[in-house]
């Protein structure tokens, strides 16, 4: 994920600014995929302890902080009122500082013509210079004349005197953005009801599924200057992390795959830094990134937004929340920015199975007796030697069916679950699913240590409970790469056998670590002694795994 913008959009907003979000973070990372069920099915999805994030959306869960104030104001400016041929000049610190609005001349497109372009810089130079002539007769007390009066009253009515103090070097364009807003509200009809509730379903406020409008306005395809592709803009080393992205398919490229992982992402970010104001900006910055400001102003919100102070920590991260807090704001009273102009584009209705062993495209054509193109077509994460049948789709991958196949083919128990849509958005229309495709019942029970799930329990809180691996805990219970339901009261299988002997000579702990920031597998071996493939066994890891401040790490016996 990176922190570049969008070319329609001035402001650098990308999503998850740095890969450093990774850097600490969880040795089993938390992916959410949570696939849909009936509304009265007892689905356990929460996160154990007194943090864990609630699925009702209230006001508290998003507050605005006093100073945060302005800037919502401002981008919901952007967002719902000013038009894409016209710009706003204004302070990069202090958004309450809007000094005009201009219209391009021209008609305008997603990009500015060059001669468009060069008008916008030459306002912005025609500005800072007479800021900058402000501010010099200002400070050697010379007469103004009426232009720098009236633009002078106009700094000290908006922000104060102070502003004036480095104006010239603050000046910042922000093109609107209300009609790709308002395209982007058409096209949430189709996405937005599935992803309120996977949101629910993950234990997350519904209203995280707002995020879209600020990453890549509803748009399937979106690809950012840095590589972040899709809807929820990830890159493909953090959707590695949190998704399928192999030879067969990039689920990046899934609206509703890339929003479990979204799902995933934010939760971990959530756990990590115990509000939705700092888990969202992390969502642009990162999550080692917050959690240093964090550490260094505490939960204050509106502190970390006024002191806090990094080489990447930029106009982009300090506005992500603000703009959130906008689109949400605008969203859910549409109608108040765009009366009678909003035409929502048809919920999406399709049949989904998930694959529990390797398959080709051209086999799951035949077999679903679908067209091969039109399978391609629901299936925008599939890559084209997918498509071509040159790779097979993995176990755990999505594959998506026009409505109504399973039930005309008499195909597995499928169930449809009507999801009740924001305010004055259609009610959509179901979506119909299998849990999962070709899967035969879970193993028989083996003798050994069991987990009964309890409520808010997750598969990734009760790997980490047993200091395990989330690929162990499935592989002993059958659970497919992209199953992260479990019910309350479900006995999961821990161990079945006792370890051998000469694996707890080997593995024995003769301490507890408790990870700190900044630190890694490699760092904690070295500083105890010992080898990194004995902290790695003891702790059940691999060398590819990541680890978060807090969590405790056994330290074996030094041979």
């Amino acid at each position: 994920m990176d922190g570049t913008g969008m070319k329609w959009n001035n402001s650098p907003i990308g999503i998850m600014g740095a890969i450093g979000l990774l850097i600490g973070l969880a040795g089993s990372p938390s992916v959410l995929a949570a696939q849909p069920q009936p509304v009265t099915s007892p689905v356990t999805s929460g996160v154990s302890g007194a943090t864990a994030p609630q699925a009702h959306t209230a006001a508290d869960l998003f507050p605005v902080p006093p100073m945060l104030k302005p800037n919502v104001a401002f981008w919901r400016k952007v967002f719902g009122v000013w038009r894409e041929d016209q710009v706003a000049l204004h302070d990069m610190d202090d958004l309450r500082l809007v000094y005009k609005v201009v219209e391009i001349p021209g008609p305008v497109g997603d990009a500015l013509t060059f001669s468009q372009r060069r008008f916008v810089r030459e306002q912005r130079s025609e500005l800072e210079d007479e800021l900058a002539q402000l501010q010099h007769r200002v400070d050697r007390r010379e007469r103004l004349n009426a232009r720098q009066q009236a633009l002078l009253a106009r700094i000290i009515a908006l922000a104060g005197p102070q502003a004036l103090n480095g104006a010239a070097d603050r000046v910042r364009t922000q093109r609107g953005l209300r009609e790709r807003f308002l395209r982007g509200l058409e096209i949430s009809g189709r996405y937005e009801p599935g992803f309120r509730a996977i949101f629910r379903e993950a234990g997350l406020p519904a209203d995280l599924a707002y995020l879209p409008h600020v990453e890549s306005s509803f748009m399937p395809r979106a690809l950012s200057s840095a590589g972040a592709v899709g809807m929820w803009q990830f890159t493909r080393a953090t959707g590695r992390v949190f998704m399928q992205i192999n030879r067969a398919v990039d689920e990046r490229r899934d609206p509703f795959a890339s929003a479990r992982a979204a799902a995933g992402y934010l939760r971990t970010a959530y756990e990590a830094l115990g509000s939705w104001p700092l888990a969202i900006t992390s969502y642009n910055y990162g999550i080692l990134g917050m959690m240093q400001a964090k550490e260094r102003y505490g939960a204050d919100f509106g502190r970390i937004l006024r002191d806090y102070r990094s080489r990447t920590f930029g106009f982009a991260s300090h506005n992500f929340y603000a703009e959130f807090l906008a689109v949400r704001e605008i969203a859910r009273d549409p109608q108040r920015y765009f009366a009678g102009q909003i035409h929502y584009e048809t919920p999406v209705a399709r049949d989904r199975v998930v694959l529990t062993r390797p398959m080709r495209a051209y086999v799951l054509a035949e077999r679903y007796q679908v067209k091969p193109a039109r399978l391609a077509a629901l299936n925008a994460a599939w890559t084209s030697a997918a498509v071509h049948g040159r790779v097979p789709l993995p176990a755990g991958t999505t594959v998506w069916l026009p409505e109504g196949r399973l039930a005309a083919l008499g195909v597995g128990d499928w169930a449809s679950l009507q999801r009740p849509g924001p305010v004055a958005h259609p009610v959509p229309v179901a979506l119909r699913f299998v849990r999962v495709a070709d899967a035969g019942p879970r193993p028989a029970r083996a003798a050994g240590l069991y987990h009964v799930v309890r409520r808010n329990e997750t598969l990734i809180t009760i790997a980490r409970h047993y200091r395990m691996k989330v690929s162990t805990l499935r592989a002993r219970n059958g659970i497919p790469a992209h199953d992260h339901l479990i019910r309350i009261g479900e006995k999961l299988l821990i161990r079945s056998v006792p370890r051998p002997n000469h694996v707890a000579q080997t593995a024995r702990s003769e301490a507890v670590h408790v990870v700190r920031p900044g630190e890694s597998p490699s760092v904690i071996a070295h500083r105890y002694g010992i080898r990194l493939a004995a902290l790695l066994e003891v702790n059940d890891m691999s060398r590819r795994a990541v680890i978060y401040p807090g969590q405790r790490l056994e330290i074996p016996v030094r041979n």
